[in-house]
């Protein structure tokens, strides 16, 4: 017994997987799961050719194996692949003359920066008056107050 799964035998019927499924329903032929993945449904070889006999189809060939790489591309692949090898070892030179820059410019910079400032100690009051801060503005405005309710009178019309 040969598995077919359910694209498998919706693309050999010519019929959309609904329809395979509703053939299937009517002709009380179960789905089985595939031998080799349990998550895919499908059904035997045997089966569908009933399913093709009752629905007067003709069962459309699977395609082959698929077609072998044409050799003319393999050299230039195998010269890109020996290419390879002298592009990396210049990429490695590159990438450490970069680390030497950024190296001396670290310590460029940390000789050009000026002394960090420190904070006044704890004991000591700061220069600055002991006034305190502003408050700072909110981001939205206070609630209005609430609006007073409107009356509506409504007339009953006979």
């Amino acid at each position: 017994m040969t598995f077919v799964s359910v694209a498998q035998a919706s693309r050999r019927l010519g019929v959309d997987a609904k329809t395979l499924h509703r053939w299937l329903g009517e002709a009380q032929i179960p789905l089985h799961s595939s031998p080799h993945d349990g998550r895919k449904k499908g059904v035997s070889s045997d089966h569908l050719q009933v399913l093709a006999r009752l629905h007067q189809r003709s069962l459309t060939p699977l395609p082959e194996v698929p077609p072998a790489p044409i050799p003319a591309e393999a050299p230039e692949l195998s010269a890109a692949l020996l290419a390879l090898p002298e592009r990396l070892a210049a990429l490695q030179t590159q990438i450490a003359a970069l680390q030497q820059q950024v190296a001396d410019l670290t310590l460029l910079l940390q000789q050009q920066a000026p002394a960090p400032v420190s904070p006044a100690p704890a004991g000591q009051p700061s220069r600055r008056s002991s006034k305190p801060a502003p408050p700072v503005p909110r981001s939205r405005p206070a609630a209005k107050t609430p609006r007073k309710p409107v009356h509506v009178i409504l007339f009953d019309v006979y």
